[in-house]
């Protein structure tokens, strides 16, 4: 996807490259240098990176093969280049974006499960403390966010208790978009977020919420 834009400003750069477009164009352009351009594509369409806030062209000037990216970057498929090449079958472009997307999905609920655990550990020394700033509700709605979309992903699948843990944390957080959270709603949601996180995040615990789990245990306990 090329965009056009006859308006240079820099939240209009910025609003086009955060949509994910492959390349973009100011306007006036002489043909040759669109040309030059559609034929960049054609050789080296950039790769995919997928991240909890964007997905799409890595925007990078770095190299590629970067030691700051391995394993984040995804080939996706060139069909402007196949075109080019005189060898674009409409059935095999469209079996690869499919397998692709769903490759892509499945890397953004990844993404996504990191992101809400990380933003919930964040929040808890203010969840605790009984009160939060407009900044950290906004941050509590994100949470909930990420996590519905998790959830959708397990929706209409054999998978019901992913689903239904994703929508009982949602439940929760709800509650706690308020100045003054109640304790119950915030003992409640950090047992979720180590159900969670155990869940999603590979069956194991890095350790902020193994230090979590622990603080979850004890508050369980009688006096």
């Amino acid at each position: 996807m090329v965009a056009l834009s006859g308006l240079p400003q820099h939240h209009k750069v910025h609003s086009l490259v955060n949509a994910g477009v492959d390349d973009l164009i100011s306007l006036p352009v002489a043909p040759q240098a669109l040309v030059t351009r559609i034929l960049g594509l054609v050789n080296r369409r950039r790769p995919f990176v997928v991240t909890s806030d964007y997905t799409g062209p890595d925007r990078r000037r770095v190299s590629r093969h970067h030691p700051s990216a391995p394993g984040l970057l995804l080939d996706v498929p060139n069909t402007l280049r196949l075109k080019a090449a005189g060898q674009y079958d409409q059935g095999l472009a469209l079996r690869a974006i499919a397998t692709m997307r769903a490759v892509v999905d499945q890397r953004r609920k990844a993404r996504h499960a990191e992101r809400v655990v990380q933003t919930a550990v964040s929040l808890l020394p203010q969840l605790r403390a009984g009160y939060l700033t407009d900044e950290e509700r906004a941050q509590v709605r994100r949470v909930a966010l990420l996590a519905g979309d998790v959830g959708r992903h397990h929706a209409a699948g054999p998978d019901t208790m992913a689903a239904n843990l994703c929508a009982t944390l949602c439940d929760v957080t709800d509650r706690l978009d308020d100045a003054t959270p109640q304790a119950q709603d915030v003992q409640t949601f950090e047992k979720l977020v180590v159900a969670f996180d155990r869940l999603f995040n590979g069956g194991g615990e890095t350790p902020m919420t193994a230090a979590l789990a622990t603080a979850v245990r004890q508050s369980s306990d009688p006096a």
